[in-house]
């Protein structure tokens, strides 16, 4: 189920990267031993990979905090020399903007304990799975800007549904899920009719992937009993 994660909208994260910069700067961690968890709510608005939203969903110590502070600006001046590469197409600056993310999140992992791991693969998971195929189709400039203004009001919408105190988990869950499928069907229909069919077809693999996944983890809780 990792492999959902690794998906994530690079498109987001270029359109998003400046603001992402700026809340980093902006939302140091107090000192002390542990940063608090909830109910502190989640940042307004960006990423998910964002360090202040690691250390509330994650409950880092200062020192966890202080060494992803580290990894996010090194993540984020990455990104920008290549967004600033005018020598790369906008299919290669996707490709390059997704292997900075893919490292970003490969390094975060070894800051984590094993809690936070299973956490963190939780966060992950919790994005849009079939974005990623997006990376592999040749947009225009006019869809791709389509699809960001798409992506970026879904992501307020989740945003106003993860700080929503007076939601249980269970009905937290259920909105985000419903959200995600309404912003996957726009994606599509923002699509021309030659690429819906490939982009019916990454969601399909991507949610046998998840069930193949869901049910290795069902195995493991629940182990078959020795006669």
């Amino acid at each position: 189920m990792r492999q959902i994660g690794l998906l994530i909208a690079t498109l987001t994260l270029a359109t998003l990267a400046p603001l992402w910069a700026q809340e980093g700067k902006d939302e140091k961690a107090a000192p002390g031993a542990v940063v608090q968890a909830q109910p502190q709510p989640q940042p307004a608005r960006g990423d998910v990979l964002a360090p202040a939203n690691l250390a509330t969903r994650l409950n880092l110590t200062e020192e966890q905090r202080a060494r992803i502070d580290g990894l996010w600006k090194q993540y984020n001046d990455r990104s920008e020399q290549i967004r600033r590469d005018t020598s790369l197409t906008a299919e290669q600056r996707i490709v390059r903007l997704r292997q900075a993310r893919e490292e970003y999140v490969r390094l975060i992992r070894t800051v984590l304990n094993e809690e936070q791991l299973k956490k963190f693969e939780a966060l992950l998971e919790e994005q849009s799975p079939a974005l990623g195929s997006l990376a592999d189709m040749r947009l225009s400039p006019e869809q791709m800007e389509k699809i960001r203004e798409i992506v970026q009001r879904y992501n307020k919408i989740r945003q106003q549904i993860t700080q929503d105190a007076s939601l249980t988990p269970d009905q937290r869950a259920r909105r985000l899920q419903e959200v995600n499928e309404q912003m996957m069907q726009e994606i599509r229909n923002a699509l021309p009719k030659n690429l819906q069919e490939r982009w019916d077809k990454a969601r399909q693999r991507d949610q046998q992937q998840q069930q193949q996944g869901e049910k290795k983890e069902e195995k493991k809780e629940n182990p078959p009993q020795n006669p």
